[in-house]
């Protein structure tokens, strides 16, 4: 993140990084150790191999920096497809000449959509088993539109997988659930060509993660990316409505999270409170509905 803000500042935005904002709070808050859970609309950020266990789902979340503009993301899940759409707006930016004078400005906005597609082993010919219900593949496709002083755009792909049993486990007294998720990002892209003639690459990178649920209402999740990231997620359900969660992220500095979801029937409320040791604190705030 502080590579973004840096980047701002000298005109030199990158669009890809710009866009590692995460989606949804209740990843955010668990430190986005989320490549291994089915988080509905999420999933086609972290892994869109968990749409397969989603439920019809929609959800929104907003959030606004005074050091990185506005931000929000929108999506919804169906039977085994989902959508997504991400917006940051970065607001006017001061245009400077090479002596370092203000000579005007300009705006940095970027859209991403997400259209993605799970579907489970057993769905799939000659993989039908005692042990493919538990295997899901997905793929989602991103469109990138940036609008600054020179408008581009581009497109890539991702690939995930994610193995959950939701089973109680004999050996292993306590343990309700198990899941091992893997994630190759933008497997598949073109360059973000700009009009101005520059082009800019998607990075490729994978992410590995794993999550355990118990018996007593506690989730614990864990990711580590090939970019030398990771994180790790506490998530504490004391009573049926309310979640408590905590998480701590590893990239380049430790950044430490924490959250609260309150499920009312079909609606779900979630916040979130991220402490950067170098940035102002950030607060992202979600409004989902599931039918």
């Amino acid at each position: 993140m502080l590579a973004v803000v840096a980047g701002v500042g000298n005109c030199a935005v990158s669009a890809p990084a710009v866009l590692d904002f995460g989606m949804g709070s209740r990843a955010l808050a668990l430190g986005e150790a989320a490549v291994s859970l089915s988080s509905g609309e999420s999933s086609l950020y972290y892994n869109p191999a968990g749409i397969a266990w989603a439920a019809p789902s929609a959800s929104s979340s907003y959030e606004i920096r005074s050091d990185l503009g506005h931000y929000w993301d929108i999506g919804a899940v169906l039977g085994r497809a989902g959508i997504a759409v991400q917006c940051f707006d970065f607001g006017r930016v001061p245009l400077t000449d090479d002596f370092g004078n203000v000579i005007g400005s300009y705006s940095y906005r970027d859209y991403d959509v997400r259209l993605g597609l799970a579907m489970r082993a057993s769905e799939m010919p000659l993989l039908a088993g005692s042990w493919s219900d538990l295997v899901a593949i997905g793929l989602v496709g991103k469109i990138l539109k940036v609008e600054t002083l020179s408008a581009g755009g581009g497109a890539s792909a991702d690939l995930g997988f994610l193995c959950r049993s939701d089973h109680p486990l004999a050996r292993v007294p306590g343990i309700t659930s198990l899941a091992l998720g893997l994630q190759f990002a933008n497997v598949l892209s073109t360059p973000i060509a700009y009009e101005s003639g520059l082009q800019e690459n998607w990075q490729r990178y994978a992410v590995l993660g794993c999550s355990v649920e118990t018996v007593y209402g506690v989730l614990v999740t864990a990711s580590a990316t090939s970019r030398g990231m990771g994180g790790l997620g506490i998530e504490w359900r004391p009573v049926p409505p309310l979640a408590l969660r905590f998480g701590v992220k590893s990239s380049g500095v430790l950044i430490g999270s924490a959250g609260v979801g309150i499920s009312l029937k079909r609606l779900s409320i979630d916040l979130t409170v991220v402490m950067h040791p170098y940035l102002p604190g950030q607060i992202r705030a979600s409004l989902g509905a599931s039918w």
